[in-house]
């Protein structure tokens, strides 16, 4: 998979992950992978920022 920044063009990228300056984004290794179920198959036709709380940590994905 390319990286996200590669489909976006300029500095489209860091304004949509800094949206607030007083935000930051740390990365972290889970002990246990999180395993997502998806019902069924769709297609995405847009970048966008999931975030949901999963055992006490906020995750991000980027889609």
């Amino acid at each position: 998979m390319k990286d996200l920044r590669e489909y976006i063009k300029g500095s489209q990228y860091e304004k949509l992950m800094d949206r607030n300056n007083d935000t930051y984004y740390e990365m972290e290794f889970l002990e246990e992978p999180i395993i997502l179920d998806f019902k069924e198959n769709v297609t995405i036709g847009y970048i966008g920022i999931h975030w949901f709380e999963e055992r006490s940590k906020f995750i991000a994905i980027e889609y």
